[in-house]
């Protein structure tokens, strides 16, 4: 167990991204993703032409919940597609 050493999680994330091991896939290469970057575009242009559009429905249609597609809409969630 000479491998074994306490740490922080704050100092475990630290020696992962200096050891280039954390994981960094991002949009539709990460493994969770229930949309695709088009879908997201889309999305976002569907707002923009429009603030009142039904978000429920396009939540319905993609496979999301409203507070998904709120978050692609306000870029907390897909922030590399701004």
């Amino acid at each position: 167990m000479d491998n074994l050493q306490w740490c922080t999680s704050q100092e475990n994330m630290a020696h992962c991204i200096n050891q280039n091991r954390r994981n960094t896939c991002k949009g539709e290469k990460h493994r969770d993703a229930k949309v695709t970057e088009n879908q997201v575009l889309a999305i976002r242009r569907l707002y923009k032409i429009n603030p009142k559009f039904n978000r429920a429905e396009i939540a319905r249609k993609v496979g999301l919940y409203d507070s998904g597609i709120n978050r692609i809409i306000t870029n907390k969630s897909w922030k590399h597609l701004l």
